[in-house]
């Protein structure tokens, strides 16, 4: 009888307080690796713990906790567990009222508090610029599913089809929990799913309009310290006929801060001059935010704030702004970008991607391309390269992981999967 009570007492659903003072509510794993496939989960309730939010979250919990005893509890419908003045009012339209993006958006919307920035920049961007020849097929129907479904295979890689066909598949059946579509709409996407994963992956071009890099490209990959350099000193030295600019190449020395502290670009784009101070001779960034996808979200790709010591050089680039920016008499307040554009506000990866890469519908050769095509550097690799090449130099020169994986706001074991390759040059001392 003991035994009993230990184990319906693991399994009872549990109130907690973070330290925020929101309320939450605890998972225990044998539902948290049924349904979220991790060993704990927690479940915002949406409220502060106050009197009247804490009388709601109770009777919640019990709700919560039948449903997940009688197999009613859906990851679709998480808005059913969260304080009355939070959950989404979702209407019933008729299907005729709705169409493949509008179906995506809302979901997408509802979906974007589970997941990472840079999980939901690839939602907004690269998912739904997807669907946008296919817009206009009915997504109700077998037939439209199976058209929209080989749109995906024919144009898209294989990952990227995987994927959003999952996404439709999930978007289709939180359309129904929610009684935003009849629940007789059928919804073959999970065997057209099954059918791509079936497929041979393509090959992905990354730079189609250089036809003497193709051969020549990593999709992931680092660079030794020379290459970095050469790369550097290729970008801070190149012609530019931006009046702004020529007085202080904002974008130049971005590119060398993000060699230099192997920071995200989102996070380097969102850093303000209020995030930049000095203690004992060093100068500190704090990174607590990101801009991404034309908005700035206040918190990183995995919620981790870190407070930075710059290495001399990266240093160098803060007070070489300062100063800069003092001498155009640009304001430099605690809410003031410390890369930014001419006119002051947030730059983009697409606008410096130029750069590095070139400019497509001109058909100019960036600095990196150029660099393959002259015989310089042995392979061409795409921007986010100065983050694993950060990483991998510090991790070559005998840094300590865990110092490095918190530096750069990331795991031990993530580096180590997706960053860190090795020494190209190694030679085995015994």
């Amino acid at each position: 009888m003991q035994i009993t009570k230990n184990i319906m007492k693991k399994q009872e659903v549990k109130i907690k307080i973070d330290p925020h003072n929101n309320i939450q509510f605890y998972i225990p794993s044998e539902y948290a690796q049924i349904h979220f496939g991790k060993k704990q989960k927690y479940l915002s309730f949406g409220a502060k713990n106050t009197a009247s939010s804490m009388a709601e979250a109770y009777t919640t919990l019990n709700i919560l906790q039948n449903d997940l005893e009688t197999g009613a509890f859906s990851i679709l419908n998480l808005d059913k567990y969260k304080h009355s003045s939070n959950r989404e009012k979702i209407d019933y339209v008729q299907v005729e009222q709705l169409n493949l993006l509008e179906l995506f958006d809302r979901y997408v919307k509802y979906y974007s508090a589970f997941i990472t920035v840079t999980t939901l920049k690839r939602y907004r961007v690269i998912y739904r610029n997807s669907l946008l020849d296919v817009k206009d097929i009915n997504v109700f129907t077998e037939q439209g599913q199976l058209k929209i479904a080989e749109h995906l295979i024919e144009n898209r890689g294989k990952t990227t089809q995987y994927k959003l066909l999952g996404t439709l598949d999930r978007m289709i059946e939180w359309a129904k929990e929610n009684s935003l579509i009849p629940r007789n709409i059928p919804n073959n996407f999970p065997s057209h799913r099954g059918k791509a994963s079936k497929l041979p992956k393509k090959k992905r071009e990354q730079i189609l309009f250089l036809k003497d890099v193709q051969d020549r490209q990593l999709e992931y990959g680092a660079w030794t310290i020379e290459e970095r350099n050469l790369i550097i000193e290729t970008i801070l030295t190149r012609k530019i006929t931006n009046k702004f600019f020529s007085q202080i190449d904002v974008r130049g020395l971005l590119y060398e801060f993000l060699f230099l502290t192997g920071a995200r670009p989102e996070e380097a784009f969102a850093l303000n001059w209020g995030n930049v101070t000095s203690k004992n001779g060093l100068t500190y960034i704090r990174i607590d935010k990101v801009y991404t996808d034309g908005c700035l979200i206040n918190k990183t790709k995995n919620g981790k704030v870190r407070n930075i010591p710059l290495q001399p050089r990266a240093a160098e680039i803060i007070e070489e702004l300062r100063a800069a920016y003092s001498k155009l008499e640009i304001n430099m307040g605690k809410d003031d970008l410390v890369f930014r554009n001419a006119r002051g506000g947030y730059l983009r990866i697409t606008y410096i991607s130029k750069i590095w890469r070139g400019d497509v519908p001109k058909n100019k050769i960036g600095c990196v391309p150029q660099l393959v095509i002259d015989g310089k550097l042995p392979y061409y690799i795409e921007p986010y390269s100065t983050r694993r090449t950060f990483i991998s130099l510090e991790l070559q020169s005998g840094a300590d992981l865990k110092s490095v994986a918190d530096y750069v706001g990331d795991t031990s074991e993530t580096l180590l999967k997706h960053y860190y390759f090795g020494n190209k040059n190694y030679i085995p001392k015994i």
